[in-house]
C-alpha cells in the first residue's frame, strides 16, 4: 500500500509559486537487467490554468482520489521494495543525484528518490479528469472509461501527495526528470494535495465555485489518524467573510495569521459531527501553533485528560525548567496548562480551554527569541476565545433575557 511507500522514503513538500522549468542534469539511462516497464514516452502535461471550470474541479478532486487510492488496489510492500530495486535512470538536481526506478503489479510505474533527501515523488496511472468528473457526480464502484487513462506525478510528504503534473499519456523520462527538478529547486506550483489519511483532496488552483476540498473517506477519521486538509470542504468547514475558515459546530474561526503566525494547514482527527475534533495550524519560520477544537459535551473527563496530555508532552519533549502562566481554573478564560523550556532549549505551551460543548487545546514551539511574537500570537487567539465564550453565555441566557 501507500503507507509502505511512505513508511520507506524519507518525504518533502514541493514548492509553489510559477516560474520557467528547471531542468535536470546529466541525465543518463540506466542499466535494467531486463527489469521494469518501457513507456510510450509521448506525453504532454495537462494545461489546467485558474480558475477551473465545474468539470475541471470535479474532475481534478476525483481524479487525484481514484488515483492515488488506487482504486481501493492499494501497493503491496513487495512491489514497491521490486520497485525500488529496478533503476532505469538518473539525473541531478538539486545537488543530488536522483534515480528513477521502474514499477510493476501494484507499484506506481515510476518511483524517484535521492540519497539523503527529504523528497520522493511517484508516477502512476489514473482516470482522465472527463471521466473523473463523471464518476465523482454518480460516486460508482469505479470510473467509467471513455478514453484513455491520465498519469499523475506527485511529491510525497509527511503523508500527503503533492500532485505536481497530469500527463495525457508517459512523457519521456528526461521530460519526467525536468518535472521533478522544477518541483524540487523552480517554483512550480502544485495542482492538488492529497491526504492519505481520510482520501482528503485539496485544490491548490482555485476554481469558478464550490468547495475546492474533499473528504472522501471521514469514516477512516475516527480520532485514530490525522489528516491534512488546506481548503474548507464545506462541510466541516466553511469558508468565512473575511479568510477565515469557520469550523462547524463550535463556530471557531481558523484566520489568516493570529500576530506573525501564518495559517499552513488544517488538520481533522474526527469528522464524525458528533465527536468532531478540527484543527488549525499556523507557523513562522521558526516556530508553530497548533488550535485543536474538539466536541466533548461530557466535562467529568476534563481535569484528568488534560493532565494527562500535559504530561505525555513534558515527557516527550523533555523539561529544564518549567514557567507560570497566569491563574487559570473553570472560572477563568484558560482552564488548564503548562508553559516549560524542552531540553532542546524550546520554550513549549500547552493550553486547554472549555467553550460549552467543546473544549480547545492550544500548544505552541519557539524559541526564546521569538517570545514577544509567540506571546501576540497567543493574545490575538485569546480574542478568538473571548468571542467564542461570549457566544456560550448568549446560548445560555433565556429567550427573554436575550430580548
Amino acid at each position: 500500500m501507500i503507507r509502505a511507500l511512505i513508511a520507506a522514503l524519507a518525504l518533502l513538500g514541493v514548492q509553489t509559486s510559477a516560474q520557467a522549468a528547471e531542468r535536470a542534469q546529466m541525465f543518463q539511462a540506466a542499466p535494467t537487467s531486463g527489469c521494469g516497464t518501457a513507456l510510450q514516452g509521448t506525453g504532454k502535461p495537462a494545461a489546467l490554468t485558474a480558475p477551473l471550470n465545474e468539470v475541471q474541479r470535479t474532475g481534478l478532486l476525483g481524479g487525484v482520489f481514484l488515483a492515488m487510492s488506487g482504486s481501493g488496489a492499494g501497493w503491496t510492500e513487495g512491489d514497491v521494495e521490486a520497485a525500488l530495486a529496478c533503476p532505469v535512470a538518473r539525473f541531478v538536481a538539486g545537488e543530488r543525484v536522483w534515480t528513477i526506478h521502474s514499477g510493476a503489479g501494484t507499484a506506481p510505474l515510476r518511483i524517484v528518490t535521492a540519497q539523503g533527501a527529504e523528497t520522493s515523488y511517484v508516477f502512476l496511472r489514473g482516470p482522465n479528469l472527463a471521466d473523473a468528473a463523471t464518476w465523482h457526480a454518480s460516486r460508482g464502484a469505479s470510473p467509467v472509461t471513455t478514453t484513455g487513462p491520465a498519469y499523475y506525478l506527485a511529491g510525497l510528504s509527511d503523508g500527503v501527495a503533492y500532485i505536481a503534473r497530469i500527463y495525457d499519456a508517459p512523457p519521456t523520462m528526461e521530460a519526467l526528470a525536468d518535472d521533478i527538478t522544477d518541483a524540487e529547486i523552480g517554483d512550480a506550483i502544485p495542482l492538488a494535495a492529497y491526504s492519505l489519511a481520510g482520501g482528503v483532496v485539496s485544490l491548490i488552483l482555485e476554481a469558478d465555485s464550490g468547495p475546492r476540498a474533499e473528504i472522501f473517506r471521514p469514516a477512516d477519521l475516527n480520532g485514530e489518524q490525522m489528516a491534512t486538509m488546506f481548503l474548507p470542504d464545506g462541510r466541516l468547514v466553511s469558508q468565512g467573510d473575511e479568510g477565515d475558515f469557520v469550523f462547524k459546530g463550535s463556530g471557531f474561526r481558523c484566520p489568516p495569521a493570529f500576530g506573525a503566525f501564518e495559517r499552513q494547514s488544517l488538520s481533522v482527527l474526527n469528522a464524525d459531527e458528533e465527536r468532531l475534533n478540527l484543527g488549525c495550524n499556523l507557523a513562522t519560520e521558526t516556530a508553530g501553533l497548533s488550535v485543536f477544537v474538539m466536541r466533548a459535551p461530557d466535562t467529568s473527563g476534563d481535569k484528568r485528560y488534560w493532565n494527562d496530555e500535559i504530561s505525555r508532552s513534558q515527557q516527550a519533549t523533555g523539561v529544564t525548567r518549567k514557567i507560570s502562566l497566569p491563574p487559570m481554573g473553570p472560572k477563568r478564560a484558560i482552564q488548564a496548562g503548562s508553559n516549560w523550556l524542552d531540553k532542546d532549549g524550546r520554550m513549549q505551551v500547552v493550553l486547554f480551554a472549555r467553550r460549552g460543548d467543546y473544549v480547545v487545546e492550544v500548544r505552541q514551539t519557539y524559541e526564546l527569541a521569538d517570545s514577544e511574537p509567540a506571546s501576540k500570537a497567543l493574545m490575538a487567539l485569546a480574542d478568538e476565545l473571548d468571542r467564542m465564550g461570549a457566544g456560550d453565555v448568549e446560548a445560555s441566557r433565556s429567550p427573554r433575557e436575550q430580548r
